[in-house]
C-alpha cells in the first residue's frame, strides 16, 4: 500500500505549505460525509492510491463520480485500506471546463477549448487557464480566463483570426505558452507568450500583440478582486436548478442574485439583497459560474424598499440593454449555420429576402433585402447593423406588393448580438408571425 503525504504543492500550493496540504483528485465513489478519490497530477496521471476524504460540515457544495476537486488538508494521515484523511478543512470543485469534453456537447461555450495549470502571474501559485468560445461564438473572440480557488482570478476577452485550433503547450524550459493554428490544406502555427500586465492578460509574439475584444476593460480585472473581497456570498451559489436575477430600477438598473427556486422572490427575500448591484457588477460574479445564459432567469420587478410591484416591464430596447449587460461574459451555442427553409431554392434572387435575428428574448430585428438570394441577404445580415423592429419590419411590409408566402424570411445568427437560440422550423414560423406573414406555401 502506497501510503503518502500528500503535498502536492506544484498544482496548488498553500500560502503555508508546512501546515495546510493541498492535492488535485477525481471523485471515484461518493459516500454519506466522504468521498473516495483518485490522486492525480495536472496531467491526468495517477500519483498515489485511492484514498478516502472527510467532507467538512461546512461544506455546502455536492459532489458526484468523476468530479475533479481540490483537497486541502492538515497533513494527516489515518493508514488505513484505503487511507482516510480526517481532517480535510476544504474541497472545492475544479471549474466544470476540466471534465472530459463529449462530442456531442462541442458546441456548448461550458466546454473548454483549451486549458492548462500554471503560474500564469508568477507569484508561487498556480492558476487554472481556461479557453472558452467568446461573446461572439467563438469565431472571433475567446475568452481566456485563470482560476485561483475555482474564482476567477484574472478574465480577458480576445479578438483572434480564424482559427481551427487554439491550445496551451508546454515548451522544454517549462513555460506555457498559448499556440492557434489556422485550418487549410497548409495550416500556419503561431505561438504566444502569456504574461500579465496592469491585470490584464497579454497574449504576444515578436510580431503582434493579439488584440482585445472590444477593449482590454471588458475583463474589468480590477473588479474581480473586489467582488471576491465584499461579496463572497454570491459566489458559490447552488447553479444546480440554476440562478434568478432580480432587476430593478432607481434611476440606475439594480439587481440581486439567487439560486432558482421556480418561485418568485418574496418581499422579505427581496430585502436581503440590499441596495443592490449595478449591472456590471453582476455581469462579473455570473462570469465566476460555469453556466450558459439559459441557466439563468430574470425578474424585472420593484424595489424592495418600494410598495406594490413594478407596474411596467421596461421597454424592449432596456431589456436588451438589461440582458447583454448581465450576460457579456457568458459564451453560449456556437451557431454553426443559419436555418435556411427546405422549400426555398437559396441560389434564386427573390423579390424580396427578410433576415431576422435576436437580440434578446422575445426582441427581434429584420433586415429587408430586394433582388436579392438568400445567401447573399444571409451574408450581409450576419455582419449588419440597425436593424428594423417588428413594428417598423411591419409598416415598410405595407409598401410591398407581393404574397406574403412567396417571401422568405429567414432567421440568422448576428455577430453584432451574442445572443444565441435554436434556429429551426419553430423560429422560423415566429419570425413570420412578427411580420404579419403567413406561412410560406411547399411550392418554391
Amino acid at each position: 500500500m502506497n501510503v503518502f503525504r500528500l503535498d502536492h504543492t506544484e498544482d496548488c500550493p498553500s500560502k503555508d505549505a508546512s501546515h495546510i496540504y493541498r492535492f488535485r483528485a477525481k471523485v471515484t465513489e461518493v459516500y454519506d460525509g466522504s468521498l473516495l478519490v483518485t490522486p492525480q497530477d495536472k496531467e491526468g496521471s495517477q500519483i498515489a492510491d485511492q484514498i478516502v476524504v472527510t467532507i467538512p460540515k461546512d461544506c455546502v457544495e455536492s459532489f458526484s463520480v468523476d468530479d475533479w476537486i481540490h483537497v486541502e488538508y492538515d497533513g494527516m494521515v489515518q493508514e488505513l485500506y484505503p487511507p482516510i484523511l480526517p481532517n480535510v478543512s476544504k474541497i472545492w470543485k475544479l471549474n466544470a471546463l476540466q471534465s472530459t469534453i463529449k462530442p456531442e456537447q462541442s458546441y456548448y461555450s461550458v466546454n473548454a477549448l483549451a486549458q492548462a495549470t500554471f503560474d500564469i502571474d508568477e507569484d508561487g501559485i498556480q492558476e487554472d487557464c481556461v479557453i472558452t468560445y467568446g461573446p461572439t461564438s467563438g469565431i472571433f473572440s475567446f475568452i481566456f480566463t485563470a482560476y485561483q480557488n475555482n474564482v476567477p482570478e484574472y478574465r480577458s476577452v480576445f479578438c483572434g483570426p480564424h482559427y481551427s485550433l487554439t491550445a496551451f503547450r508546454t515548451l522544454d524550459t517549462g513555460k506555457t505558452v498559448l499556440v492557434t493554428q489556422s485550418s487549410g490544406e497548409n495550416p500556419t502555427e503561431k505561438i504566444y507568450d502569456i504574461s500579465i500586465g496592469n491585470g490584464y492578460i497579454i497574449l504576444s509574439n515578436s510580431d503582434e500583440t493579439m488584440w482585445y475584444w472590444g477593449s482590454p476593460v471588458y475583463a474589468a480585472p480590477a473588479a474581480l478582486s473586489e467582488i471576491r473581497k465584499n461579496y463572497p456570498q454570491y459566489l458559490n451559489l447552488n447553479t444546480s436548478n440554476g440562478l434568478e436575477i432580480y432587476v430593478w430600477n432607481r434611476g440606475v438598473w439594480l439587481c440581486g442574485i439567487r439560486s432558482r427556486t421556480n418561485q418568485k422572490a418574496t418581499r422579505e427575500e427581496l430585502s436581503a439583497f440590499g441596495g443592490g448591484l449595478t449591472l456590471d457588477t453582476m455581469a462579473l460574479i455570473l462570469s465566476t459560474y460555469d453556466i450558459t445564459r439559459e441557466s439563468v432567469t430574470i425578474f424585472y420587478n420593484y424595489h424592495p424598499a418600494s410598495s406594490g410591484e413594478y407596474p411596467n416591464k421596461p421597454s424592449e430596447e432596456n431589456q436588451t440593454y438589461i440582458e447583454e449587460t448581465l450576460f457579456a461574459y457568458l459564451p453560449q451555442r456556437l451557431a454553426t449555420e443559419p436555418y435556411i427553409a427546405p422549400e426555398y431554392n437559396v441560389q434564386t434572387s427573390y423579390d424580396l429576402v427578410i433576415c431576422g435575428y435576436k437580440l434578446a428574448e422575445n426582441t427581434w430585428r429584420f433586415k429587408f433585402y430586394e433582388n436579392s438570394t438568400i445567401f447573399d441577404s444571409i451574408e450581409d445580415a450576419q455582419f449588419g447593423l440597425n436593424g428594423m423592429t417588428p413594428e417598423e419590419a411591419r409598416k415598410k411590409l405595407a409598401g410591398y406588393d407581393l404574397p406574403p408566402e412567396s417571401i422568405p424570411v429567414i432567421p440568422v445568427f448576428s455577430y453584432v448580438s451574442s445572443y444565441y437560440y435554436g434556429i429551426n422550423e419553430q423560429t422560423t414560423a415566429e419570425a413570420r408571425a412578427l411580420l404579419g406573414l403567413t406561412q410560406p406555401s411547399n411550392s418554391h
